[in-house]
């Protein structure tokens, strides 16, 4: 299980199966394709090294936009819960359906909207690490702490 301080919480996770993040990969293409167009054009913008030492909340946003564009909200919800499926927030699963309430999900990240993106982001990581290493410039694991939370 892989672990990641976001805020004040400790979110966890564990991988997919590998059909399932197989299986889950053409859907995501769209949107990680976008992210990987706004991170070349901010490398080219910034440098690569101006890239790699970037704060997130630099970088989140714009790539958030990009992101959005290329699914619907349906699709979102939907991989959402398939990449988070096993996430916990501090203990707490967040796709446990709590009779009256719906997913502690709804209630827990309400007003997060940065967390839940560094959150998705945490997830594409533990599932997909090799994408990292199509980026231009350093090593996977320092691509990937670029898009962490701090």
């Amino acid at each position: 299980m892989a672990e990641r301080k976001i805020g004040s919480n400790t979110f966890a996770l564990s991988p997919l199966t590998a059909m399932q993040s197989f299986t889950l990969q053409p859907r995501l293409a769209p949107a990680l394709t976008e992210a990987g167009v706004v991170l070349a054009k901010l490398a080219a913008g910034d440098g690569v090294a101006g890239l790699l030492n970037a704060e997130v909340d630099a970088v989140l946003p714009r790539a958030i936009g990009r992101f959005f564009e290329k699914l619907p909200p349906a699709e979102l919800e939907a991989i959402t819960r398939i990449l988070l499926q096993s996430a916990t927030m501090d203990g707490t699963a967040l796709f446990a359906q709590v009779e009256g309430q719906g997913d502690p999900f709804n209630i827990l990240m309400r007003g997060r909207t940065l967390d839940v993106w560094r959150l998705i982001w945490f997830a594409v990581e533990v599932n997909y690490p090799d994408f990292f290493a199509l980026l231009p410039g350093k090593g996977a694991g320092e691509k990937a702490a670029l898009l962490s939370a701090t």
